[in-house]
């Protein structure tokens, strides 16, 4: 179930939980922004990528978190780590 973005009002959260009580997957739409979007478009090809693996639809277009890449020796700052498709 994808909702509308925050603020979400008592009912809403009510009406939600009664809703993945009986099953349903809760989705809102909240933008990524790990992956560096450039534009709008980005972000929306982002979450309806989320949306469809959700369902079990795999996404060429979409990046996935896979963590912090390991901190250099030098003592740097890790890096994220991000996987295309």
């Amino acid at each position: 179930m994808c909702v509308r973005d925050t603020p979400f009002n008592r009912v809403q959260l009510e009406n939600m939980l009664r809703a993945q009580a009986a099953g349903a997957v809760i989705m809102p739409a909240v933008p990524a922004f790990y992956h560096h979007p450039k534009t709008i478009d980005d972000l929306v090809t982002q979450y309806v990528c989320r949306v469809l693996a959700q369902i079990g639809l795999s996404q060429d277009q979409m990046y996935r978190w896979v963590g912090y890449a390991q901190p250099r020796k030098s003592g740097g700052v890790r890096r994220l780590a991000l996987q295309n498709g």
